[in-house]
């Protein structure tokens, strides 16, 4: 079972090696996740913040 997995495990590098491609579509790709990746949270923070403030302005207001 060890040597399947291993010879599959290097088979399978091999041909990712191998592929062919555009490395420019593929890195632009990459980098347009991982900016995502970073803005996502950022907006749901945001987002979450904001709401919790409007939350603490309306008690204030709220008040006689």
């Amino acid at each position: 079972m060890k040597q399947w997995w291993k010879k599959s495990g290097q088979e399978f590098l091999a041909k990712w090696k191998a592929r062919r491609g555009n490395v420019f579509i593929e890195n632009g790709i990459w980098i347009i996740i991982v900016v995502l990746a970073m803005i996502l949270p950022i907006e749901a923070l945001r987002n979450a913040l904001v709401k919790a403030f409007n939350q603490i302005t309306s008690n204030l207001n709220s008040i006689p």
